[in-house]
């Protein structure tokens, strides 16, 4: 990615989610012939879920499929969040929102090849105004990140 590239993050199947979508619509072609009604439906729930279930991410233009975890963050953190996602800083705290105003902070990662990517939202009566735009987190950095989220994030 060049430097001044905006990363987009998009949802895509994994092969799980392809093998339940075609496991369902097979067995809606199963029982058609016994019950027809049921068939059909079922062959269109397993076309609804080709269509809609994904559960994976990817980085436009990349390979890796990522997971998504995403956090409320007390207000407090701002800067040394915004720090850490422009490697400014090496510590990250992330302490659970109480409450009102808050942060908002998403991120996709794939621990395995320890590769992150995050933004931060500033949460001001229900409205998300983006904080920082997506960063790409690599190594440590993204260990870091990955591990802070996973200590109480959703």
């Amino acid at each position: 990615m060049g430097a001044n590239e905006e990363i987009k993050i998009r949802k895509v199947h994994t092969f799980l989610d392809l093998a339940v979508a075609a496991i369902v619509f097979a067995a809606g072609v199963g029982i058609y012939f016994l019950l027809p009604g049921w068939g059909i439906l079922f062959c269109l729930i397993g076309i609804l879920l080709f269509l809609f279930y994904k559960r994976a991410y990817k980085c436009v233009g990349e390979r890796t499929v990522l997971n998504e975890k995403s956090q409320d963050v007390a207000l407090e953190c701002r800067n040394g969040i915004i720090h850490f996602l422009d490697e400014k800083a090496d510590k990250l705290d992330l302490p659970a929102a109480t409450e009102g105003d808050h942060l908002y902070l998403e991120a996709y990662f794939n621990a395995e090849k320890q590769l992150a990517y995050a933004r931060l939202y500033d949460v001001a009566e229900n409205r998300f105004e983006p904080v920082t735009e997506m960063k790409q987190l690599r190594g440590s950095r993204a260990q870091t990140l990955i591990t802070e989220l996973g200590k109480n994030g959703r």
